[in-house]
C-alpha cells in the first residue's frame, strides 16, 4: 500500500508575534534537515545560513510594512507583504520538500541538497520585487509586470552578500533558486512554459529532472499554498482586492468581484486555475487520491468578516 503524507499547511494568519513565525520556520527547517539527504552535511551551518537569508528577506519589507501601517502613500502591498512573502510560501516550500524527500523512491532520489537549499532561498526572494531597490513613496503594488525579474536580481544580490557555507555549490544554488522564482510567475502561460524549457536546456542533462521537481514544488509553494491559508477567503482575498484597486482603479473589484461576487469567482479561480496548474502536483506529491484543494476550499468557504 502506498504511503500518505500530511500536508502540512501554513499555519498562521499573518497577526501572529514574529518569534512564533520565526520559531515554526527554525523547528520546519530542522525537521527538513534531519532527511537521510542532509547527513554529512554540517546541518547547524546550513541551518543558521538559511536563517540569515531569511532575516533578510524580512528586513526588505519592513520599510513598506511600516510606511503602509502609517498610510503612506504608495505602500499597498496589502496581499503581496511579508506574511506571504517570506513567511508562507517558504513555509510551505519547506513542507513540500520534506514530504518529497520522505517518499524515499525515484522521485526524491533526483533531489540534491543544493536543490533543495536552492529552492528555499528561490521562495524567500520570490517576490522581493516588490520591495527591492524600489524609489521612496513608490506605488509598491504597481511593480507587479518586473516583480519576478527583480526577485532574481535581490535573490543574487542577497547571495553575494550573505554568501552561503563554503562546503556548498554556490552555483547550483542560484540557478535551482532562479528556476524556482521563475516558476512563480502568475499567471503561467505557454509562453512562460517555452521560456522555463528553454532555461531546462542549458542546465546539465543529469539535473533536468531535479530541475523540474524543484519548479513544480516552487509553484505548488505559492500558489497552491496561499489558496490552502486557513484564512484566504476571509483575509486574504479581499486584501488582494485591494492591492490590486491600488494598481489601477476598479481592477481589483473587476477581477476578484465586490463581496456578492468573490465566492463564486473565488470558486471558479480555485476549480479552473489553481486545480489546473497544481492540483496534481500536490496529489501526486502527497499520494492523495482526492482533489486536495477543492476539498480545502469547500471545508474553508464562508463571507468575508
Amino acid at each position: 500500500m502506498e504511503r500518505e503524507y500530511r500536508i502540512g499547511h501554513y499555519p498562521f494568519t499573518g497577526t501572529e508575534e514574529p518569534s512564533v513565525i520565526h520559531w515554526e520556520f527554525g523547528r520546519a527547517v530542522d525537521k527538513l534537515l534531519s532527511e537521510p539527504l542532509f547527513v554529512g552535511t554540517n546541518k547547524t551551518i546550513v541551518s543558521h545560513s538559511l536563517s540569515r537569508f531569511f532575516a533578510h528577506a524580512e528586513e526588505m519589507f519592513a520599510g513598506e510594512t511600516t510606511a503602509r501601517a502609517k498610510g503612506e502613500e504608495g505602500a499597498n502591498l496589502y496581499y503581496h507583504n511579508v506574511s506571504h512573502a517570506v513567511h508562507q510560501a517558504p513555509y510551505d516550500g519547506i513542507t513540500i520538500l520534506t514530504a518529497v524527500l520522505n517518499r524515499n523512491d525515484a522521485l526524491s532520489r533526483h533531489l540534491t541538497r543544493e536543490g533543495v537549499i536552492g529552492e528555499i532561498i528561490g521562495l524567500i526572494y520570490h517576490d522581493a520585487g516588490y520591495v527591492f531597490e524600489a524609489r521612496e513613496g513608490e506605488n509598491y503594488a504597481a511593480r507587479t509586470p518586473i516583480h519576478v525579474e527583480e526577485s532574481i536580481r535581490a535573490m543574487k544580490d542577497a547571495i553575494r552578500q550573505i554568501k552561503l557555507p563554503a562546503f556548498l555549490n554556490s552555483g547550483k544554488i542560484e540557478k535551482m533558486a532562479e528556476l524556482a522564482i521563475a516558476a512563480t510567475k502568475f499567471p503561467y502561460t505557454n509562453e512562460q512554459e517555452r521560456e522555463a524549457r528553454e532555461t531546462l536546456d542549458t542546465i546539465p542533462p543529469e539535473e533536468r529532472k531535479e530541475a523540474q521537481i524543484i519548479r513544480m514544488c516552487a509553484r505548488l509553494a505559492d500558489l497552491g499554498g496561499q489558496t490552502a491559508r486557513c484564512d484566504y477567503f476571509s483575509r486574504h482575498l479581499p486584501a488582494l482586492r485591494s492591492e490590486m484597486n491600488a494598481i489601477q482603479d476598479g481592477l481589483g473589484d473587476s477581477v476578484i468581484g465586490n463581496d456578492c461576487e468573490i465566492s463564486d469567482k473565488c470558486r471558479d479561480f480555485i476549480n479552473l486555475v489553481v486545480e489546473k496548474q497544481v492540483g496534481k502536483i500536490a496529489n501526486a506529491i502527497y499520494r492523495t487520491p482526492n482533489n486536495t484543494y477543492q476539498i480545502l476550499w469547500n471545508n474553508l468557504q464562508r463571507q468575508p468578516e
